[in-house]
């Protein structure tokens, strides 16, 4: 059950970052949810729904929607029940023929229930893909400002 729940959360989130309907998000979060993100240049704690929410727009416009392409993939997946997954997710980024952009992250997702009070995306700058994206971002971002951040 638990990794049904995540997978339908999972197929949510991809369908309101192509489509653009964030509110789809909300059944999904408790209101008092919390977004951790650790390790990089945009480490912050978004509290709350609707700042979260805010903060996934915010995020997509600054950095995922100025590529041509973007796709992530998890793998690793790890079921801690009753209410906790882990994963490595991959994102893999392409714009204007340059080469693709890949990163890592080790995701975590904790639920009550069907919905998601925590979320955490822990990034490690040690490893050899984070670099190069600091690299690819020198080379390949031209003019463009990139904006990861969720607030």
């Amino acid at each position: 059950m638990l990794y049904e729940t995540w997978k339908r959360w999972i197929t949510t989130f991809e369908e309101a970052a192509s489509g653009g309907d964030w509110g789809a998000l909300t059944p999904w979060l408790t209101e008092d949810c919390m977004y951790v993100v650790a390790g990089g240049p945009y480490a912050c704690e978004v509290r709350g729904r609707d700042n979260v929410i805010a903060g996934f727009q915010k995020s997509f416009a600054g950095f995922d929607e100025k590529f041509d392409r973007r796709d992530w993939r998890a793998s690793k997946i790890r079921l801690h029940e009753p209410n906790a997954v882990a994963a490595v997710v991959t994102g893999t980024y392409e714009k204007n023929g340059a080469p693709p952009l890949r990163f890592g992250v080790d995701g975590q997702w904790f639920f009550r229930g069907e919905q998601l009070f925590l979320m955490a995306d822990l990034y490690d700058l040690a490893l050899v893909d984070a670099a190069d994206t600091v690299a690819w971002l020198s080379s390949h971002g031209g003019s463009e400002t990139f904006d990861a951040s969720y607030r």
